[in-house]
């Protein structure tokens, strides 16, 4: 069993990894002494963690400091993934949506296709929690729809709310079911997420309702991504919008999951 200790300082790592990466981001090269003195560490914490990332691909060491890597693998800006496969996940929404009965407490997570999901939602008398700042907006102007936004630190990358305060609401939190996106797929490790505490957060939503069931563009099931979140036998149903390829397929269909294919 992980300690609360461990948990604890895993996340505070991993949010040290995401505000570096945003200073970067907005600063392109910065020195271990300016970030040790923004984030409130040492200069060997700061080191280790310039260490880590640059294993990861996500940046570049250079003396004193830090630049954005060269060929990073960035996560696609939030407005741009809403623009992607369209009509892909209205299809996959829609029929979401259809498995959403009047009375029901439903969580929503973060991304594209969930928000798309919202957007079926109008006229239904349910009770959303959500940590998708884009949903509660969505659904603000519906007065059939009950909105629970929980707590936590904005990733501006996904408009999610995440981190310990997220993930410290969601242990409080029962509802009937759990629609999840998700960046990635692999037979073997299951779901996945570009961002690390973002994951962390989905994985306390698996604890959140009998129901789980991911909400997945084909595009998901071509590769992992960066942190996992979830294994297959830890959800209840997928929806997608094309069959996977054949390994994929049998993998899911091995493991007794119902997916289906808008």
């Amino acid at each position: 069993m992980v300690s609360f200790r461990k948990q604890t300082r895993d996340t505070l790592m991993n949010e040290r990894f995401e505000r570096i990466l945003d200073i970067l981001l907005k600063e392109k090269t910065i020195s271990v002494g300016e970030l040790s003195s923004r984030l409130g560490v040492s200069e060997v914490t700061i080191r280790k963690d310039l260490t880590e990332l640059e294993k990861q691909g996500r940046l570049l060491r250079r003396y004193g400091g830090a630049i954005p890597a060269e060929n990073p693998q960035q996560v696609v800006s939030h407005l741009k993934r809403i623009s992607q496969q369209q009509d892909e996940k209205h299809r996959i929404a829609k029929f979401a949506a259809s498995m959403i009965k009047d009375g029901e407490n439903i969580l929503l997570d973060a991304g594209s296709t969930i928000l798309a999901l919202a957007k079926e939602l109008h006229g239904h008398e349910v009770r959303v929690v959500t940590n998708n700042l884009a949903v509660a907006n969505e659904l603000l102007p519906d007065e059939k729809i009950v909105v629970e936004v929980i707590g936590g630190t904005l990733r501006k990358a996904s408009g999610a709310l995440v981190g310990p305060w997220a993930c410290r609401a969601l242990e409080m939190i029962r509802v009937d079911k759990v629609f999840l996106g998700c960046s990635g797929f692999d037979p073997k490790l299951g779901f996945s997420s570009e961002n690390a505490v973002e994951a962390e957060t989905k994985q306390k939503m698996l604890d959140c309702a009998p129901e789980i069931i991911v909400l997945a563009d084909h595009t998901k099931f071509t590769r992992p991504a960066f942190a996992n979140f979830a294994k297959l036998d830890e959800i209840t149903k997928i929806i997608t919008d094309r069959k996977p390829d054949d390994y994929i397929f049998k993998a899911i269909k091995m493991k007794k999951k119902e997916l289906i294919i808008t």
